[in-house]
């Protein structure tokens, strides 16, 4: 039975660290750059809050921004007001990096100990990679909790093989994969482990089949329901999977990472506690921490070949969740240790976020986003501008994911988003209106957007009965006309 005060104790440390949560958000709010996924994001949210089609489009269209953060932000940004947007945001990073401590604490602390556990713990919390995702409201808290839950539920399973850790290894697995559609490899993987462990268990076909079945049912509903939506929503079930034969011809991230390259120190020693863990395993003959080391050192694998073919979007969403495998992979191999050994295992950790924290640009945040929105609104005032000769009978589409931001603050008729544009719908839905259309330059996961994928080349030399009216950073415009007509001088 549970002791009262220390369930009382942890319920009161429970409050206080959501407390700490909440402050820390607002302080973050003016001290650290909003990661521009979350920004686009939020704008999702607040289409889908209005009832609007491109918010409902937004959460299911594309495989680089899969519907799970955007719907945990989804009640926050209905109950917040506009005046805060970057806290709902900032909240679920701050909330899950929580969470992620959590439960890398609770899986050391049955493996190593409760002082090995703090060490741990205390190791990842001030890790610079670690406070950077738990500050700018990205998705890389929210991948690095799944991938830290999934993981110690598998080893968990194999070592224990009791039913709950094998429900939350595929409950998280299924989480994962709608966070990161490129995380759903390594989740993949994940589950060939689980196959080659209970082809090796002494178990009857029956209640292997059964196994597998609850193994892979998450992950096949959570998948399916996100056909399912682009099905509907799109008319096309594999409309977000579209763009990925298109990561190759993606010249440039257009946001650059503060990972890259993956070969600096704050991505590349952490590597050091799986490759340790491996000989260990085998030396053991445990499966679980062979199969725990693989995952972990997967994890970088799988960013370094999204770099080479140039598209490693967000690298700390894929590469935090390797940062936080590799903190569990330590605690596994402190486990079934003497004290002094463990204790001194387990102390790696803060002694090797130190040296980092000890580099001179470990904790350098980016500047706010404050001047880009300016730059958006300046963009939309010039091209009212550029047209005002055309107005009132005017539309302006502006495609892509980046519009989402451009376009938050601006309650604007003379402005449609346009995800999934069509000359000819285009043409039918708003007859005899000068129509114009916005093209954001094909660079990073741009290129791979429905709009490039349809009309190649668009954004460098037009398309069929257009012209080419402006340019505004990495935006285009260019104006729909019925027949071709010289531009006037």
């Amino acid at each position: 039975m549970a002791d009262p005060a220390r369930t009382r104790n942890r319920r009161l440390l429970l409050a206080l660290g959501l407390a700490l949560l909440g402050g820390l958000a607002f302080v973050a709010a003016d001290s650290a750059a909003l990661a521009p996924d979350a920004a686009i994001r939020e704008a999702i949210c607040r289409r889908l809050v209005l009832g609007a089609t491109e918010g409902r489009q937004g959460l299911v269209c594309s495989a680089w921004f899969a519907p799970l953060p955007t719907l945990l932000r989804l009640p926050l940004v209905h109950l917040l007001p506009d005046s805060l947007a970057g806290l709902p945001s900032r909240l679920i990073s701050f909330f899950f990096a929580l969470l992620a401590l959590v439960i890398l604490g609770r899986a050391a602390r049955r493996w190593a100990g409760d002082a090995a556990a703090a060490l741990l713990v205390l190791g990842l919390a001030a890790h610079p990679a670690f406070l950077m995702a738990a500050l700018d409201g990205g998705d890389a808290s929210l991948a690095a909790c799944l991938a830290l839950l999934a993981a110690a539920s598998w080893v968990r399973w194999a070592l224990e093989d009791r039913l709950t850790h094998l429900v939350l290894m595929s409950l998280a697995a299924a989480l994962l994969a709608l966070t990161r559609a490129e995380l759903a490899l390594w989740t993949a993987a994940g589950f060939a482990f689980v196959l080659l462990h209970e082809t090796a268990a002494p178990r009857r076909p029956s209640q292997r089949q059964a196994i597998l079945i609850l193994g892979l049912l998450p992950w096949v509903y959570g998948i399916g329901l996100w056909i399912l939506g682009n099905w509907l929503i799109m008319g096309d079930a594999l409309y977000a999977f579209r763009g990925i034969p298109l990561i190759p011809a993606a010249p440039e991230a257009p946001f650059p990472s503060p990972a890259f390259p993956i070969l600096k120190p704050v991505w590349l020693w952490p590597l050091l506690f799986p490759a340790l863990l491996i000989p260990v395993s085998l030396w053991r003959r445990e499966f679980a921490g062979l199969s725990l080391a693989l995952l972990a050192g997967a994890l970088p694998a799988l960013a370094g070949g999204l770099d080479a073919l140039g598209g490693l979007w967000d690298a700390p969403a894929i590469l935090l969740p390797g940062l936080a495998l590799a903190f569990l992979a330590l605690a596994r191999l402190a486990a079934d240790s003497r004290p002094g050994p463990r204790l001194a295992l387990a102390a790696l950790a803060p002694l090797l976020t130190l040296l980092l924290l000890a580099r001179p640009d470990a904790l350098h945040l980016p500047a706010p986003t404050a001047p880009l929105r300016e730059e958006q609104r300046a963009i939309r005032t010039q091209v009212r501008e550029r047209i005002a000769d055309r107005l009132p009978f005017a539309k302006v589409y502006v495609c892509g994911f980046d519009a989402f931001p451009m376009l938050a603050d601006a309650d604007d008729p003379l402005f449609l988003h346009e995800l999934d544009f069509d000359f000819t719908r285009a043409r039918q839905d708003y007859r005899g209106h000068a129509l114009f259309l916005l093209v954001p330059r094909p660079e990073g996961r741009e290129a791979t957007a429905s709009l490039h994928r349809k009309f190649p080349g668009i954004y460098a030399a037009g398309y069929a009965n257009t012209l080419h009216t402006g340019d505004w950073g990495r935006w285009r415009l260019y104006e729909l006309v019925e027949q071709p007509r010289e531009e006037e001088p």
